[in-house]
């Protein structure tokens, strides 16, 4: 079968390989999986260049989201048969390939009208931003958000389940045009980090400590200069650390 193979924790961009090595086999509870997509998210883009190595170490396919269609059911497995359309995911990575196996606990099965594409995109994103709104913390009608990194995948799906959820969305972003998607989902208002200080922008909007919730990715100082915008008793969730890790004063 066909995969892309990181060969150590360094691999640039244009050094990705598609490669022939053997079709994985599945084990006891597991199930092999035909890929149809591979998610790309930023941990796997941060496994090529070695800032967050996979434990199974290199050479490495990486891959931890896939949607597809089951071709191979290991023993012991009861819940699912060959043919039904999935998403999983993949904590051992390996989805950047034309199969995949996967422990069956981590299949969900795809509704007819969400496509492959979609089942792609799903199994990490969209349930970390469910969880943040919803498990992590609570998230009700009228609540003020505000979302750093709002443009990126996170960011777009916590966007969205939160103005499903009734609550006023704010966030920022690091790159011009990447509020464009947030403020079409539902964003009231994205202010550009590069371009503004964010803390003065919001304080000026909405007045002092506008904000009953911060979800982040980022740490480093982006995270350290969020509190004040948070009013007393809210929350500050903490789920990434994009920009670097926070000072360590504020532990």
């Amino acid at each position: 079968m066909r995969a892309i193979l990181l060969k150590s924790p360094e691999t640039s961009a244009d050094q990705l390989s598609v490669v022939e090595t053997s079709q994985p086999e599945p084990g006891n509870g597991e199930v092999l999986v035909e890929v149809a997509f591979g998610g790309c998210n930023y941990a796997d883009t941060m496994m090529r260049d070695g800032s967050y190595p996979h434990p199974k170490g290199y050479p490495l396919v990486a891959g931890l989201e896939i949607s597809g269609r089951i071709a191979g059911l290991g023993e012991g497995v009861t819940d699912c048969q060959v043919g039904d359309r999935v998403a999983a995911f993949s904590e051992d990575a390996g989805g950047f390939a034309d199969f995949c196996v996967v422990p069956a606990e981590r299949l969900v099965r795809l509704p007819g009208g969400v496509s492959y594409e979609q089942g792609a995109a799903m199994m990490i994103q969209s349930l970390t931003a469910w969880h943040l709104l919803h498990t992590v913390s609570t998230t009700t009608p009228g609540d003020r958000l505000l979302i750093h990194a709002i443009g990126g995948g996170v960011g777009l799906n916590l966007t969205q389940l939160a103005v499903s959820a009734g609550a006023r969305v704010f966030g920022t972003v690091g790159t011009p045009g990447k509020e464009e998607k947030a403020l079409r989902f539902g964003a009231e208002m994205v202010v550009d980090r590069s371009a503004v200080d964010f803390v003065a922008a919001f304080t000026d909007a909405l007045g002092p400590s506008p904000f009953d919730k911060v979800l982040d990715s980022t740490g480093a100082t982006i995270l350290d200069r969020s509190f004040p915008l948070v009013r007393k008793l809210g929350h500050v969730v903490s789920y990434g650390e994009a920009e670097g890790r926070p000072l360590p004063n504020l532990w």
